[in-house]
């Protein structure tokens, strides 16, 4: 009789596979072809081809423009789609067996945003909140304890009137790293008073259910 210890390992270890049964490459083939507007089948295909050859992975997308897959592994794409914009996926493991699709775009305008989508194993969007919270940008301040800088960082922060984060998911381990941009837009004086006070960049692992 399997006692439970041993039932929990069997129940990963099937979990394991079926999780990976799904690597990136297959999903990234068989996805909707709306989540790649510049892309046509052919282009996908000769990717795959090419990186898998050794060779540069660079096609000419539908607007006649180059756009490049640098890298692919089991659970993760990036490709830059064109100078300014790149796209990436990568797949998690859930805790319950299945599997989480991400998908980070980002936009370099010339400041760089990121936007994250979250999808089920059918391509079915999630609400990105059961997953991740977003950086909150007050709470990446470390406030100074001299009352004076305090007032010159409150009324330089008056001065931001969005945020700008790029994300980006890490190869080596099932995690999201987000870059804040926020100053890149900001006036020179303003951005000096901030940036010594700010986290620049931080990441979020995930954990089976969430990103933390």
């Amino acid at each position: 009789m399997i006692n439970n210890k041993w039932l929990l390992i069997l129940l990963l270890f099937f979990s394991f596979i079926s999780i990976h049964a799904k690597s990136a490459k297959e999903l990234f083939m068989k996805m909707p072809a709306d989540f790649t507007p510049l892309l046509t089948e052919v282009n996908k295909a000769d990717f795959i081809d090419f990186l898998e050859s050794k060779m540069k992975a660079e096609i000419t997308n539908r607007l006649e423009g180059k756009s490049e897959m640098t890298q692919l592994t089991d659970d993760y794409i990036h490709i830059q789609i064109t100078s300014n914009s790149e796209w990436e996926m990568k797949v998690f493991s859930l805790a319950e067996g299945d599997y989480l699709i991400g998908l980070i775009t980002t936009a370099c305008g010339p400041v760089c945003d990121s936007q994250i989508q979250f999808y089920d194993s059918n391509w079915k969007e999630l609400p990105l909140d059961d997953y991740l919270v977003l950086p909150d940008f007050s709470k990446t301040i470390q406030w100074p304890t001299d009352e004076v800088d305090k007032v010159k960082l409150q009324r330089a922060i008056q001065t931001i009137t969005f945020t700008l984060y790029q994300a980006s998911f890490e190869v080596e381990q099932p995690a999201i790293l987000f870059k804040c941009n926020t100053l890149d837009y900001l006036d020179t004086e303003s951005s000096e008073k901030i940036k010594q006070y700010i986290q620049k960049e931080f990441s979020f692992l995930w954990n089976g259910y969430r990103f933390e």
